[in-house]
């Protein structure tokens, strides 16, 4: 997760999206849910740093929903709040989860 954030920075999207997936895949294996949704969140920024706002979209709810299920109120607002450009509707989670 480290190394994305590294790569993120640097404008090394591919990278960064490579060790965020990598992040990703572990959080999933170890049925960490807190952290499958920071490396969501992570993987959408980077979309969204792209330009690629339907994608990041996609991301930032995945995570979000995670949020939800968690009640993790501080992740909730970091993926309704975090892109201004792009707006997740916080009702979103709850109509996923039913």
């Amino acid at each position: 997760n480290s190394l994305g954030n590294v790569y993120s920075i640097n404008k090394n999207y591919d990278n960064a999206l490579e060790f965020f997936g990598r992040a990703l895949t572990i959080s999933r294996q170890q049925k960490n849910r807190l952290g499958e949704a920071i490396n969501l969140n992570n993987i959408g920024e980077v979309y969204e740093f792209m330009g690629r706002q339907n994608i990041a979209r996609s991301y930032y709810q995945s995570s979000l929903k995670i949020n939800y299920e968690l009640n993790n109120i501080k992740g909730m607002a970091i993926c309704t709040t975090m892109s201004p450009g792009i707006k997740i509707d916080p009702i979103y989670a709850r109509n996923l989860t039913k």
